[in-house]
């Protein structure tokens, strides 16, 4: 691993990163903490695929940023096969809950969803 300062000193930068940058020639990945990225690439590393590395780096989010993302939350997934460049879907969304009433929303809410437990899907993620 490296540490990356920002903006690039060559641009007169002189303030640190926030958070170390994670390097490879083989492989990438993002995530919003650099743990996370850390957990997905350690599983490229061991040979596992993009899937394999995103899945890794969901779990880690669930520990280091519980607070944001958790195992009851949702989990919209897109991938792109490499063979084909055809690209997948996976919802990852949880359905509402089966005796929802969605005239409800129309007739007490103008056609809105309000902010509270009135949003709430059946956790959608392990199922992803």
């Amino acid at each position: 691993m490296t540490t990356t300062r920002y903006p690039d000193p060559a641009a007169g930068g002189t303030q640190p990163a926030a958070r170390p940058t994670v390097m490879g020639v083989d492989h990438m990945i993002s995530a919003g903490h650099y743990l996370a990225a850390e957990a997905g690439f350690a599983v490229l590393e061991a040979g596992g695929n993009a899937v394999d590395a995103g899945v890794a780096a969901g779990i880690a989010l669930g520990v280091v940023q519980s607070d944001l993302v958790n195992v009851a939350g949702v989990a919209p997934i897109l991938i792109r096969m490499a063979e084909t460049g055809r690209v997948v879907s996976i919802a990852g969304l949880g359905p509402w809950p089966a005796k929802t009433d969605g005239a409800r929303f129309v007739e007490e809410f103008g056609g809105t969803i309000p902010m509270g437990v009135l949003r709430m899907v059946v956790p959608a993620a392990p199922d992803a």
